[in-house]
């Protein structure tokens, strides 16, 4: 196995037959729906096919549910592009790839808990709180399993961390991103 040194800004190491510069994430990959998954036509077909008031608040006011049809209507065609990603990879060298799903189709809310003014408010991400959004993420995962497999990046030394090369079932899967992923400000990250 050959030997790798990291550089990062504080640190100008040089040793070993690979240099990998590590500041923040320097290979990124930006991948069509189309390109993680074969099964993309029936993942969309089935998306815009689910009842969208059960995902929002009893009480949401009628013109929300119709502004969140409009949007998954024009996710759904950003999904079917040939032209526009539905999540980010990133590599730097270090020790994780963070995965990025940057078009989710879940919805949050904020909600004011009090008649009390400054009473801060309660903030519902909403984290997969659309299927469809848990099954683009296992398949993104099983995507970035096959990119850790090859041999480039055997070469390197990669191995599975997250969440385990045991996890093999998309029900696994699923639950172990569930149970780890948090929301950033614009997206969702496993």
């Amino acid at each position: 196995m050959p030997r790798i040194s990291s550089t990062t800004a504080s640190n100008s190491s040089t040793e070993g037959a690979y240099k990998v510069i590590y500041r923040s994430g320097s290979i990124v990959a930006l991948l069509l729906l189309r390109n993680i998954t074969s099964n993309f036509e029936q993942m969309i077909e089935s998306t815009a096919a689910g009842e969208l008031s059960t995902l929002l608040p009893v009480d949401v006011d009628p013109s929300i549910l119709a502004g969140y049809k409009a949007q998954r209507h024009i996710m759904l065609n950003l999904y079917a592009s040939s032209n526009t990603t539905v999540q980010e990879t990133a590599f730097g060298g270090g020790q994780s790839i963070p995965i990025a799903m940057i078009k989710p189709l879940s919805r949050g809310c904020v909600l004011l808990n009090s008649t009390e003014p400054f009473a801060a408010p309660v903030f519902d991400y909403g984290t997969f709180s659309h299927p469809a959004d848990l099954d683009v993420a296992v398949a993104v995962l099983k995507k970035t399993r096959n990119f850790m497999a090859s041999p480039p990046m055997q070469e390197l030394g990669a191995v599975e961390a997250f969440p385990g090369a045991g996890i093999a079932s998309d029900e696994a899967i699923a639950e172990a991103i569930r149970g780890s992923a948090s929301s950033t400000w614009a997206h969702l990250t496993l």
